[in-house]
């Protein structure tokens, strides 16, 4: 039996209609359809609230944006999509902090935003420094001591040990084991964090741009597959990736903004006024682009 189309359009909700790009398209998926989607410029609306659903569709179909539909924050993914699709924002200069006050609505009601640059591997305590007196008015709870601070982790050391330089000097993954600062980033690498009444916006920008996010979506992948463990046991670099399955854990929503050999945009958004435990029942969402 020939399977149906399951896609349908999306009706944009009248407050975005004037905010549409060219040769975007949001579709409603389904997560049995088997379509590889050629446009990188589809945003996937989906019914599904499971993570590992999404995660599976994404590497299956190559779709890059997928938003939940369950999402409380529907419109600001939908925004953040759009914004990230933006040709004519300089995103590599402004972030997508910055360039989403520029949009039609603050996104996810951002009120206060630092950006830490970095160029090398000792500039960790600067940043974690900077994050403890800029999160001074947030809760003190798991999420903002413990669960922000991973997350911003991750993404240093991915950006850090991931660099060609990085990976040429044969010390990527190994981070423990290096105790001196063996290479300079010759362009400054940023951490951007904005925080608003609900959501922080973990932000980190790297100037190499050889990120592979569909290797990405693998990793997740096997991780639910064969569990977190295991996965970390397989792998020859010791984790290599397998962090940021934790992160996509964490987050509401997670994705990148890649130019190839030219730089990386990877970002996190996570509720911060909520149980720790609550991180894994709010529906997740998903965006990456590639320029």
């Amino acid at each position: 039996m020939e399977e149906k189309d399951l896609k349908t359009h999306f009706t944009l909700p009248e407050n975005l209609a004037g905010y549409m790009l060219d040769g975007v398209e949001i579709i409603e998926i389904e997560k049995n359809t088997r379509e590889i989607f050629e446009s990188p410029q589809i945003i996937g609306i989906t019914e599904t609230t499971n993570e590992k659903d999404l995660i599976f569709y994404a590497a299956k179909n190559e779709l890059w944006h997928i938003v939940s539909k369950a999402s409380a924050c529907l419109l600001d993914e939908l925004l953040l999509s759009l914004t990230m699709l933006d040709s004519k924002l300089d995103i590599k200069v402004d972030g997508l902090v910055d360039s989403m006050k520029k949009r039609p609505f603050n996104l996810y009601q951002f009120e206060n935003s630092m950006e830490i640059p970095f160029h090398k591997k000792s500039d960790w305590d600067k940043i974690m420094n900077a994050y403890e007196i800029f999160s001074g008015a947030l809760p003190k709870n798991e999420i903002v001591r413990n669960v922000i601070p991973f997350v911003i982790d991750e993404f240093f050391t991915n950006a850090i040990f991931n660099s060609p330089l990085g990976k040429m000097k044969g010390w990527e993954g190994h981070r423990s084991n290096t105790k001196d600062d063996v290479f300079k980033f010759v362009n400054k690498g940023m951490i951007r964090i904005a925080y608003g009444a609900e959501h922080v916006f973990i932000e980190c920008m790297d100037p190499f741009g050889t990120f592979n996010p569909l290797s990405m979506l693998k990793c997740i992948k096997t991780t639910y597959e064969v569990g977190i463990a295991d996965a970390i046991r397989n792998d020859a670099n010791k984790g290599a990736g397998i962090g940021l399955r934790l992160v996509w854990d964490r987050s509401i929503s997670m994705g990148a903004l890649v130019s190839k050999d030219n730089f990386c945009t990877f970002f996190s958004v996570i509720p911060y006024r909520i149980p720790t435990k609550m991180l894994a029942t709010y529906p997740k969402n998903f965006h990456i682009v590639l320029r």
